[in-house]
């Protein structure tokens, strides 16, 4: 009987450890996975970000004018670089039944409330009508926050009605002119509320220049030039070193010497 009582006692301790240890192996899963939805994704902080709308409801604008999108009422698309920052890679417009030259302008407060500088504007693109159209950039814009979306418009449907009164655009006071250059400051006047602009524009975050930007984390909060977000340490530093090469190649022809390949 003793003896049976000590096998018992031994098979209690050894059924006691197991119970423990796998009850260690739930909690070690289970933190995994709040671990796993707790960190940041590269979806999260690597993404693209869209600011402002397209939309079918429009008018037509039959002559060159500047706007950018002032204000915007509750529960409309915001027109307004996030706090991130970045680059704009692309952007969007809903073509209407009329034919028309658009680009992509990005504007830039100063002290005086009626007067923008042009931070960049993308080359005039043919609108085609009745569809979504989208266009991507060779050159991305670099954008701050707070930075507001425009457009530079010639017989386009340029305009989505429909908005609140709080919702306002300004506008280049005289029509027919030139497109403006980065750089240049323009008045850009009220026009009134209830208006909101038919463009949309995708803002990638910032590529990265060196190797230590994609370390510790900070990989997740880039992306390479074309907007597409990295899937690891290793991805971001191999981007940074083709980077660097391709820029040295340039250096070397520019001074009229030789690269070797590595």
């Amino acid at each position: 009987m003793r003896r049976g009582g000590n096998l018992g006692r031994a098979h209690d301790r050894r059924e006691g450890a197991w119970r423990r240890r796998m009850s260690a192996r739930r909690a070690l899963v289970c933190g995994g996975v709040s671990l796993v939805l707790l960190a940041p994704t590269g979806s999260a902080y690597g993404s693209t970000v869209t600011i402002g709308q397209t939309s079918a409801a429009h008018v037509l604008c039959q002559t060159n004018f500047d706007v950018v999108q002032l204000r915007t009422g509750p529960g409309v698309p915001s027109y307004v670089v996030p706090l991130s920052g970045g680059r704009i890679v692309s952007w969007s417009t809903q073509g209407g039944p009329d034919k028309g030259l658009m680009a992509v302008e990005i504007w830039r407060r100063t002290a005086s409330p009626d007067r923008f500088i042009l931070v960049g504007i993308s080359p005039e693109e043919q609108i085609a009508p009745n569809v979504l159209n989208t266009f991507s950039l060779a050159s991305p814009i670099v954008v701050q926050a707070g930075d507001l979306l425009g457009d530079h418009f010639e017989f386009a449907d340029c305009l989505a009605i429909g908005g609140t009164q709080a919702d306002d655009v300004g506008q280049s006071p005289l029509g027919g002119g030139p497109l403006p250059t980065p750089g240049q400051t323009e008045t850009l006047r009220s026009i009134g509320g209830g208006v909101e602009l038919n463009i949309a524009a995708q803002v990638a975050p910032p590529a990265p220049t060196s190797k230590d930007q994609c370390k510790q984390g900070g990989w997740q909060t880039l992306t390479d030039r074309q907007g597409r977000a990295f899937v690891n340490q290793g991805q971001c530093i191999a981007f940074v070193e083709r980077q660097q090469h391709t820029t040295s190649a340039q250096a070397g022809e520019r001074s009229g010497g030789h690269h070797s390949p590595r």
